[in-house]
């Protein structure tokens, strides 16, 4: 568990990425859009769902990210 305490879900990535550069590659485009086989829930509700990585947080939400999986 990492505690990052940002005012959205985008603020709150781009943080994580700062501390752990490898993951940019992995959560997000080229664009600087969320990647499209990443899911990130806050409090089990996806953010797709809701205003995107404009999604507001509270210091007591739980922020899971949730890559998508693929096989058969």
């Amino acid at each position: 568990m990492i505690e990052i305490r940002e005012d959205n879900v985008g603020e709150l990535l781009n943080r994580l990425v700062e501390m752990h550069c490898g993951l940019k590659a992995h959560l997000f485009s080229q664009n600087g859009q969320l990647a499209s086989h990443v899911n990130v829930f806050v409090n089990d509700e996806n953010i797709r769902d809701r205003e995107g990585l404009g999604t507001l947080v509270k210091d007591s939400d739980e922020i899971v990210l949730v890559p998508a999986m693929a096989g058969g």
